[in-house]
């Protein structure tokens, strides 16, 4: 009985051990050290192996291994219901136990047995999340996931007093679980595949503390939401803000109540009469049919194009068509609540159109980003009257209030005040910052308000999509500039000793910036500034280069350069940041308040791409240092066990006998052999025990220093302070100014060279593979889409005879293309249009059920180069020419040789566009081109869009295009076995009984555009 509880004390102590070594030691080491955590990894385990006796190792390894993956295993599937983990720990479990019956049997399977019940245990206490947040925090709460579209990565979270009673709120956007589930809305709209383009609405939410009989009744309920309570509806209104959801294919408009309702259906029938939700219409039909008829008929979202709403075939459904669709959403919404409707601008096939021609590309998504910030400024303009408070203009005096709404008008946008200077600190007076063309701090001269620095773009590239903090970091009582970009800086405002001599700093105006620490990797961010000084901030690993970061605290440190031979007052000074803690999980939009009222500040932030948020608090408990010991009391305790036993069995006292040392020496002549033995045997131990002895050493050594300097004494690589000055920066915006320039363009040369290039691309580049991007950054959005594929302008002689209507096909443009993380493939092969998404080819052209001509629609040049790249030739030729075309060196660009040519152009509504053009050296063609293009965009500073595009391959007769009619032939096959499954349908009494008059009417509408599509159709299906 006692060997059985001293096994199961074993087996738990083990379990505990292992699990608090893996998650506490092996994964910070791994994480933050990448290969050099592993080798010490490697070391920690190789010594514990070394120290434990011989027999002993290899249930040590086993164990160890097939405990750590049953662990690894259970949270691998924590996201499933409770059903399956459980099915899953069964299955782990009797893994584990069979391995061991196998290949470990001197192991007894009961201990085996709790072991993995251990592991269970602990997999149920703790979640993932949770013991990354362990080594600082405690998780006190998590919310649900109150999001389901994946194409909105995340949304504003910040903390704010709804209630007016004195105590933060938790404000975000989403929709509550039951939400999700239950509204019909929500329930058209989230399913994938359904209207591609049109994303779920969201509510703001507002989550409020509750306290149960002083305490909580439920840690995991401790918050609940209040967003619907029509007391706080206002101050839910006042907390609004413009944020540039999936710019700049989407806007934003707010709405609640039944101008919800109302609005969404307005907004659907415009999409549906614009075309842009090509399979909208019949997703009332699935919606309608019983699940097994829907079943019987493979009826699916992908399956069914779109009716146009004014179409002459829907004229004849006026009574149960698209308005009646309409009609029927959002019904089951709740009469209360603001709401943000994400509305798109386009949808794939405009994304296709303004793709082509390549060289329209830049200027194409300029036009976009301009549309669509003129209609988001008109939204905004419209939801700003209702808003009781305007940015966060309370607390200051009415000639405060005038000046920053004078300012708002003329387009800026009030970031706060901070004390920034000298001056203010001692008067009190704040300065008030704001973002216009650029960062512009004014002060008030007594009389006027007066601009007394500034930080533009062309200074300072950061700036334009930079976000700002301003807190006192340092210690000398003014605030400092903490700016997060790539890379992230802090910056600080000194007098200007030339003003207002030059213009040496951007301006003559009386103070310049002055750079305390840069970033040395473009990951690191600001998240906020508690009122201590303390920064927590999020970076990445200490020596692995992987772009995750990490939940960190910092604080700012002086240190002096020690010049060898200079004067004390000579030593300069630079900044470093040090780490005091660090957790090993990554959020987003990081807030710290008091959202539980005990008096104490707690940390909200985002998962990110997750729609969940988490409430943590400081649990003052040396978490990583007790991990680290406990370690060190492990190894000691192994090595403590090792020597006992070798105490126990050394052959200088034998177990059965009480002879001495000298009793053997009296041993018979025949028996001195064993003695011998014995005596060499003692010696190997002794040796033995001696090497162990100093492995322990080495391994309480580096675990000690681990313990300690883990993380505080792994500091960011200093940066050396030096005052900002226009030339440095302006070498910094173009990355050219320190190499060799060879050769500076006049406007008649640069035009020949140009023309060039563009004539020479546009007859000889028939044919050739292309790949690109264009990608879009406002704040901490940003929406990328992505192409590659082929172009085949000209095919090649036939010597076999074929149609000539499909060799004429033969020539068109391929499309894998991925929009906002979706992706699909567009053909075009002269009248054949096919767009493929969800499995599935769908007609674009030629469709009865589509009648909608693209064609006429597209530009007919699209396919063509001339034409595009005309347009930045132009701008050349203008006043709008900011830097001159130069060739700043050359580059080998998949095997050719190419010129790289620089430019800097004023584009459409005064976007500064940085062009990067690679032009072959021997055969002119454009290989590869780069737009870097910045425009302001209203209370969001500045959006930085980049557009790069590479061709290759040019005139490769392995190049062409694949016959349309196999594609067509998918679709009719398709076809008709939806015919078949309708006939049967309507040829059978009891299913009709069934349905409903309009569910009959849809789907004999349905059947005769079928067989309309397979008459018309160049193929014969199998």
């Amino acid at each position: 009985m006692n060997k059985n509880i001293t096994s199961y004390s074993l087996a738990i102590l083990f379990g505990i051990v292992a699990f608090i070594f893996y998650h506490f030691v092996v994964f910070p080491l791994f994480l933050d050290y990448g290969i050099y955590g592993v080798l010490g990894t490697v070391f920690l385990i190789a010594v514990i192996i070394a120290i434990l006796p011989k027999e002993k190792r290899l249930a040590f390894c086993f164990l160890m291994i097939g405990y750590l993956l049953l662990v690894r295993g259970l949270y691998r599937v924590a996201y499933k219901p409770t059903l399956e983990q459980l099915l899953a720990f069964v299955v782990l479990t009797t893994v584990f136990l069979i391995t061991t019956k196998i290949l470990a049997k001197q192991i007894k399977l009961r201990f085996v047995l709790v072991l993995c019940v251990v592991g269970g245990l602990l997999f149920q206490g703790w979640t993932q999340e949770e013991l990354f947040f362990a080594k600082k925090f405690r998780v006190i709460y998590e919310s649900p996931t109150l999001f389901n579209d994946t194409n909105v990565d995340y949304f504003p979270l910040k903390l704010v007093d709804i209630t007016g009673d004195g105590q933060l709120e938790i404000v975000t956007q989403g929709l509550l679980p039951q939400e999700i589930s239950e509204s019909e809305l929500a329930k058209q709209y989230t399913s994938p595949g359904r209207a591609p383009m049109q994303l779920e609405p969201s509510r703001y939410l507002v989550f409020q503390h509750r306290i149960d009989d002083g305490g909580f009744s439920d840690a995991k309920e401790g918050f609940i939401e209040i967003g619907k309570d029509q007391r706080y509806q206002q101050s839910i209104w006042n907390e609004v803000q413009r944020d540039y959801i999936g710019f700049p294919y989407y806007t934003s408009e707010w709405a609640s109540d039944k101008n919800f309702i109302h609005r969404f259906s307005e907004i659907r029938k415009s999409l549906l009469d614009r075309g842009m939700l090509q399979m909208d219409f019949f997703y009332q039909l699935e919606d309608d049919l019983t699940v097994e008829i829907g079943d019987n008929l493979r009826i699916t979202s992908s399956l069914f194009p779109l009716l146009e709403r004014d179409s002459e075939k829907n004229v004849l459904m006026t009574d149960g068509s698209v308005d009646s669709v309409d009609n029927s959403v959002g019904k089951s919404v709740e009469n209360s609540g603001v709401y943000e409707l994400l509305i798109p601008q386009v949808d794939r096939l405009h994304v296709i159109n303004q793709l082509l021609p390549f060289g329209q590309t830049p200027f194409a998504a300029l036009a976009l980003s301009t549309d669509t910030v003129e209609k988001q400024q008109l939204s905004w303009q419209q939801t700003v009257e209702k808003l009781a408070a305007v940015d966060n203009l309370n607390g200051l005096s009415e000639q405060q209030q005038t000046f920053v709404e004078e300012m708002q008008r003329e387009g800026a946008r009030f970031l706060g005040t901070a004390k920034l200077t000298q001056d203010d600190v001692a008067s009190g007076e704040p300065e008030f910052i704001f973002y216009r063309d650029g960062l512009e701090i004014y002060q008030w001269g007594g009389a006027e308000w007066q601009l007394v620095a500034m930080l533009s773009p062309d200074m300072l590239r950061e700036v334009a999509d930079g976000e700002f903090l301003f807190a006192n970091v340092t210690g000398d009582a003014r605030d400092e500039i903490l700016l997060s970009g790539t890379p992230s800086q802090v910056l600080r405002l000194t007098e200007n000793p030339s003003y207002p001599m030059n213009d040496s700093n951007g301006g003559p105006y009386p103070y310049q910036w002055e750079q305390l620490w840069v970033a040395q990797d473009d990951v690191f961010r600001f998240e906020h500034v508690k009122a201590d000084g303390e920064i927590i901030a999020l970076s990445q690993s200490y020596m692995r280069n992987e772009p995750r970061r990490y939940l960190t605290g910092y604080r700012v440190e002086e240190t002096m350069e020690n010049i060898p031979g200079a004067s004390k007052s000579s030593q300069t000074y630079s900044y470093e940041m040090k780490p005091i803690w660090r957790t090993n999980n990554t959020v987003i939009n990081v807030n710290v308040g008091d959202v539980t009222g005990d008096g104490t500040d707690e940390i909200v932030a985002s998962y990110y791409q997750q729609h969940r948020f988490v409430v943590l608090k400081e649990h003052g408990m040396p978490v990583q240092e007790g991990a680290w010991g406990l370690t060190l009391l492990s190894i000691m305790g192994i090595a403590w066990y090792r020597l006992r036993g070798h105490r126990k069995l050394s052959p200088l006292r034998h177990p059965n006998r009480k002879e001495t040392l000298d009793d053997l020496s009296t041993t018979p002549w025949n028996q001195k052999g064993s003695t011998q033995t014995n005596q060499i045997s003692d010696e190997k131990g002794i040796a033995n025990t001696r090497i162990m002895l100093i492995l322990i050493m080495v391994s309480i050594t580096l675990l000690t220093a681990a313990g300690c300097s883990h993380p505080s004494a792994e500091g960011l690589p200093k940066t050396i302070t030096y005052d900002i000055d226009s030339g440095q920066l302006n070498g910094q915006l173009l990355d050219a100014d320190n190499k060799v320039t060879n050769r500076t363009f006049t406007n008649s040369e640069w035009e020949d060279f140009w023309n060039e290039a563009v004539q020479f691309t546009e007859v000889n580049g028939k044919r050739f593979w292309y790949s690109g991007w264009v990608v879009t950054k406002v704040q901490k959005r940003r929406t990328t889409s992505m192409y590659d594929g082929i172009v085949v302008r000209e095919v090649a002689q036939q010597s076999t005879e074929k149609d000539t209507t499909l060799e004429n096909s033969r020539t068109g443009i391929l499309v894998n293309a991925r929009l906002l993380g979706r992706p699909f493939r567009y053909y075009e092969a002269g009248e054949h249009i096919y767009l493929h998404e969800e499995g599935n080819w769908q007609r674009m052209q030629n469709e009865s059920g589509f009648p909608v001509d693209w064609l006429a629609r597209y530009d007919g040049q699209r396919l063509s180069i001339d034409e595009p790249f005309i347009e930045l030739l132009q701008l050349t030729n203008t006043e709008q020419l900011i830097k001159a075309p130069q060739i700043i060196g050359r580059e080998r660009i998949l095997g050719n040789w190419c010129d790289k040519v620089i430019l800097t152009v004023v584009g459409p509504n005064n976007a500064q566009m940085d062009w990067t053009i690679w032009v072959g050296e021997d055969d002119p063609y454009i290989y590869q081109y780069e737009t870097k293009t910045l425009m302001p965009v209203p209370g969001a500073g500045m959006m930085q869009q980049t557009v790069y595009f590479r061709f290759w391959n040019y005139n490769d007769t392995s190049i062409v295009m694949s016959d349309p009619l196999l594609i067509e032939k998918q679709i009719v096959n398709r076809e008709l076995l939806q015919i078949e499954d309708i006939e049967k349908v309507l040829a059978d009494e009891n299913m009709l009984a069934e349905l409903t008059g309009q569910e009959i009417r849809l789907l004999e509408l349905r059947l005769a555009i079928l067989l309309e599509n397979v008459a018309k159709s160049p193929v014969s299906a199998d």
